[in-house]
């Protein structure tokens, strides 16, 4: 089995070769999963921050984003560290990269849910501004103020310049009655709505990072927010 490092490479390892046997395929194998992880299968994020937890898969979701009839897929894995004392939930996102010249096929995107709300149309519109901010906050979680008393924000541009939102269809993949895979019946269907932002930052250390603020609206008009970095897939390991 390769590590995540290696499925990530365009060079590849060598696969196995095919079995003459036909065998049933998992669901998680029915869909773009670049890193062949299952759901409930773990994985280790080795930031400063998140080394010394241990998360398990609990939903996979595979997006396809139609453009001009060309596919962009998109795959998002929902991850938990959960404890005693503690819960840290993350979305991984894996973005297929453009740059050829890269040894690896994806961008890796480490997403937290910022905020989530029912339709709102006042903010439906904001969006088409084609920039979005969000209060500085300082180490502590409060935030920043200036000399003259007024908040510091965070400003975010769409991707690319992109003006309008990017419609997508979805799967879901979780096992909801927790026998230990999942079964057809646990896959849920559904449409996406998204805008993405981005902005170029530093990080605790004063290296430059691209940070990402991503809005999402599904079918019945729910909003999500999520706000993330993008790391290294090196960092990533099962």
């Amino acid at each position: 089995m390769g590590t995540l490092w290696e499925k990530l490479t365009k060079n590849r390892v060598e696969k196995p070769k095919k079995v003459k046997q036909q065998v049933a395929k998992l669901a998680e194998e029915k869909v773009h999963n670049p890193l062949n992880l299952k759901v409930n299968s773990t994985v280790s994020i080795k930031t400063i921050d998140l080394e010394d937890s241990v998360f398990t898969v609990k939903g996979i979701r595979a997006i396809d984003r139609n453009e001009n009839g060309v596919s962009h897929p998109i795959v998002d894995y929902d991850v938990a560290s959960e404890d005693l004392s503690n819960t840290i939930k993350k979305r991984i996102r894996l973005y297929p990269m453009k740059d050829g010249n890269s040894q690896f096929s994806n961008d890796v995107i480490l997403f937290d849910l910022l905020a989530e709300f029912p339709y709102d149309e006042n903010y439906f519109n904001q969006l088409a501004s084609g920039e979005v901010a969000e209060p500085t906050l300082k180490a502590d979680g409060t935030p920043e103020i200036d000399n003259d008393g007024q908040p510091v924000f965070d400003y975010f541009w769409r991707v690319n310049e992109v003006k309008s939102a990017w419609d997508a269809k979805t799967k879901y993949l979780a096992d909801r009655n927790r026998d230990g895979e999942v079964d057809p019946s646990e896959i849920q269907y559904g449409n996406l709505t998204y805008w993405d932002f981005y902005r170029d930052t530093k990080d605790r250390d004063d290296n430059p990072v691209q940070e990402y603020y991503l809005v999402e609206m599904d079918g019945n008009g729910y909003f999500e927010i999520w706000r993330g970095v993008k790391i290294d897939p090196s960092r990533l390991s099962a």
